[in-house]
């Protein structure tokens, strides 16, 4: 039957649970086989000198804290020696994705290259390039047509021939748009090239290969700076157009793709496409030359494009970064991108319109636009010092409500004319909307959407996103002279602070954490919350339990769930032993909480949404605490100094193994250390076999025999069954 049953994984989860649970009552006829002894996974064919063993574990955990390396260099120089591999290990990764960065400076470029052209090309009356409200808008939001197409193509070769081989491929079309720029005789070039730029964006945007290669604690703030490389494109762009002309600039761009191309020949590809795709990593030793693929093949790629819309894990992340999206553009930050020199002109001027043909445009307006550019660049920096710090949503939250403020200042100097008269004002107000925004609003999305979909679909996601994306910022830039014209630029702002302010309640409630959580388990959020158990019984009675490696990424998942609401919990090497939703009955009250089980204490929350979002933590240390069955019932009672409640569990098979689990870590706390025991005078009069806990238990799983037995014969039938359809 073992050797059956370890050969075979289709049973159903429940039947894996009560396996684990009495196998080793069914070998010992009966036996209770609660002995006592806890050990973590890899220790599990350990003698019974319990002396021995714990030696073991407690100097695995030593080293696991680094004490032999502080007793090795000292303190000091222990954390002077962190301090220089973790330089060491951001300037590996800078250098890594250097061709990456450059190619976000470039990107930086385009975007702020239509805020220096329209004004130029109105001004003057030597290009022979007619300008109208028309060719205005489609100058300024062309290029977002195309990235929308470019990052849906991007997705599908990045999964069919890596991040890294598809991101160069934007070095292509982003040179090309300049060199056309540069030489522009007429409006359809202009065009042209802005088709063009929008292809490289859209594939360069879309990419996956930082997410892929950085360290999960390093993502946000590697994220965070290539926007800091977008600013710094941002204020070149704005600084160069206040003394050269727009062709000169155009030529200063093209060199900076063709160095990305020829340096990022060189640097490693994914490590995620290369284990996961092709089946190996860099150090089996990669080909440099480029991987041909079959139209079969091809045709396969596109196929599990279609069905992952069919997948939870997708399907509700992608529906999230689209309300996320929305906010982005509620935010005003494509506007101030794509129009920054003419609102800051018309903001300055006592007219209607601060841009007239044959004028010079105000040199005032260029500088206010080199200056709002660097705040952004700024507080990109800043956030990404303190994104490590900080959770996502925390700075989320703090960059929305100081954007809808910020927005409805800035509407309030426009109706009152405010900027004629006072100029520092308005750029006083834009900057704060600016810095505030992009710790935030503006880079959240980009953020989540390398991190919130499964490995096998990122590329392909992120690709989707990058194109939903561009779709509304070519929306938002072509409605937004319109709304323009009929609102105001005071009426644009309000409308945008309110739509924006309609979209937190969904973020705050569905949108995770995923601050230092492992890619690979980034897929939790989104499924529905279960009872699991991680720690159980082996033959001979010993409990073993995850160790504190084991437990972290998970434990990280729930200290995020729980965001401000709770502390910090992913400390001092907890172990989680068990989690799962279950009842509590206090004062003739009834509430489903979510409950955590550590080595340490229990813990529990308010719902808002499972696996998702808890308010409300609240915690007894299990020293402090005593377990009472209710008999006959599946509820059983925890009673503390200030505290008594009841649990209720969905079964008697959950009833016994979240007592025991909670019997046995406290029984390990207190002999770990005996000085947190406190003493009671009901816990004198116990002796080990009248204990609540093992009494009840004894009596479980002798009366579950009949139950066991049934188990086997139902996964026997089923083994037998599956061998006859193969047959």
């Amino acid at each position: 039957m073992e050797e059956n049953y370890t050969n075979h994984t289709s049973i159903s989860n429940m039947a894996n649970q009560q396996e684990t649970q009495f196998t080793s009552q069914r070998e010992t006829n009966g036996r209770s086989f609660f002995n006592g002894k806890i050990s973590h996974k890899g220790d599990e064919n350990h003698e019974n000198g319990g002396n021995e063993h714990e030696k073991r574990v407690k100097k695995k955990i030593h080293e696991i804290q680094g004490k032999v390396s502080v007793e090795k260099f000292g303190e000091g120089e222990t954390e002077e020696v962190k301090r220089g591999s973790r330089l060491a290990i951001e300037m590996f990764y800078f250098f890594q994705i250097l061709p990456f960065y450059v190619l976000q400076f470039c990107t930086g470029m385009s975007i702020g290259y239509p805020s220096i052209l329209v004004p130029q090309l109105i001004a003057s009356n030597s290009t022979g390039i007619v300008m109208d409200d028309s060719s205005k808008g489609w100058i300024v939001s062309l290029d977002y047509i195309l990235t929308a197409l470019g990052a849906l193509f991007s997705g599908q070769l990045q999964s069919m021939f890596g991040p890294k081989r598809t991101s160069l491929l934007a070095c292509v079309p982003i040179c090309c748009s300049w060199l056309i720029m540069g030489i522009a005789p007429n409006m359809s070039s202009i065009l042209i090239s802005r088709l063009l730029v929008g292809i490289g964006n859209g594939i360069l945007t879309s990419s996956v290969y930082i997410v892929e290669v950085v360290s999960p604690d390093s993502r946000g703030s590697v994220v965070m700076i290539e926007t800091g490389f977008r600013s710094l494109g941002m204020i070149l762009v704005y600084l160069l157009g206040a003394f050269i002309n727009w062709k000169s600039l155009a030529w200063l761009v093209v060199p900076l793709p063709l160095f990305a191309f020829i340096y990022g020949i060189f640097i490693p590809e994914s490590p995620i496409y290369l284990s996961q795709v092709k089946g190996y990593t860099q150090l089996d030793g990669e080909s440099s030359e480029f991987v041909s693929r079959s139209w079969k093949e091809f045709k396969e790629s596109l196929h599990q494009s279609s069905i992952m819309f069919k997948r939870r894990e997708i399907v509700i992340p992608l529906s999230l970064l689209i309300v996320v999206l929305v906010a982005q553009q509620c935010s005003a930050m494509k506007v101030i991108q794509g129009y920054a020199i003419e609102i800051f002109a018309d903001i300055f001027s006592q007219e209607e319109s601060g841009i007239h043909t044959g004028r010079t445009v105000d040199k005032d307006a260029y500088w206010s636009a080199v200056i709002m550019a660097s705040v952004r660049l700024v507080s990109t920096l800043i956030a990404a010092k303190y994104i490590r710090t900080f959770g996502r949503k925390t700075m989320y939250f703090v960059s929305a409500i100081g954007t809808i403020f910020f927005e409805i200042a800035f509407g309030i100097v426009d109706f009152f004319n405010i900027g004629s008269r006072m100029k520092a004002l308005p750029i006083v107000i834009i900057s704060c909307q600016v810095f505030i925004l992009q710790i935030g609003v503006q880079t959240f999305p980009n953020l989540l959407s390398g991190e919130l979909f499964p490995n096998d679909a990122r590329s392909r996601c992120k690709g989707l996103v990058r194109a939903i994306s561009a779709l509304m910022s070519f929306t938002m830039l072509k409605v937004f002279p319109y709304l323009e014209t009929y609102c105001g630029l005071f009426g644009s702002f309000w409308t945008l602070a309110a739509l924006l302010t309609l979209t937190l309640p969904i973020i705050f409630v569905f949108v995770p954490e995923p601050k230092d959580v492992s890619l690979d388990q980034v897929g939790g959020f989104f499924q529905p919350a279960s009872t699991n158990f991680y720690a159980h019984f082996l033959t001979n009675g010993d409990l073993v339990t995850p160790t504190p490696e084991e437990s972290e990424g998970r434990i990280r998942m729930i200290e995020n769930s729980f965001g401000t609401a709770g502390g910090n919990i992913h400390q001092n090497h907890k172990i989680l032993l068990a989690e799962g939703l279950l009842d509590k009955k206090s004062r003739n009250r009834v509430k489903r909480r979510h409950f955590f089980l550590f080595n340490d204490c229990l813990m529990w929350g308010t719902v808002i949404r499972e696996n998702m979002n808890y308010i409300r933590q609240r915690k007894l240390l299990l020293e402090d605490i005593q377990i009472e069955d209710v008999k006959n019932t599946v509820s059983w009672k925890i009673k503390s100094s200030d505290k008594e409640f009841y649990l209720v569990a969905d079964s008697e098979c959950e009833k016994l193994q979240w007592m025991v689990l909670m019997h046995y870590a406290k029984q390990d706390r207190m002999k770990a250390a005996p000085e947190l025991a406190v003493p009671r005078e009901s816990d004198a009069q116990l002796t080990g076999s009248e204990d609540p806990v093992l009494v009840y238990a004894k009596r479980a799983t002798e009366r579950s025999n009949i139950a066991v037995n049934h188990l086997y014969d139902i996964y026997d039938e089923r083994i037998s069954k599956s061998r006859t359809v193969k047959d």
